[in-house]
């Protein structure tokens, strides 16, 4: 599902671009506050790739997140779908 291709994308995401956390997220403490796969939406971007963006998640949560912890909504779905159909591949061979 990471595609280090897709990732290595040097451009900013606009606000109301809707990502995907690519991994489980926490807090100071090292408790997690999201799981990976959790759905928000860019409230703030960055002016540079080494800064993170302002995003809201689907619980109401808004967090600092940097470019390599997410990836675009967009971007995520056919990976999942190839994945999915590689499974599915499996359970019926």
């Amino acid at each position: 599902m990471n595609n280090p291709r897709l990732n290595n994308v040097s451009f900013i995401l606009s606000p109301g671009t809707q990502i995907v956390a690519l991994h489980e997220i926490k807090d100071e403490d090292r408790n997690i506050i999201l799981p990976g796969g959790s759905v928000g939406v860019v409230t703030v971007s960055p002016e540079s790739q080494q800064s993170a963006y302002r995003v809201r998640f689907l619980n109401g949560i808004v967090l600092s997140v940097r470019h390599e912890q997410m990836v675009m909504l967009a971007r995520f779905k056919p990976d999942l779908k190839r994945q999915n159909c590689v499974s599915l591949g499996n359970l019926l061979a």
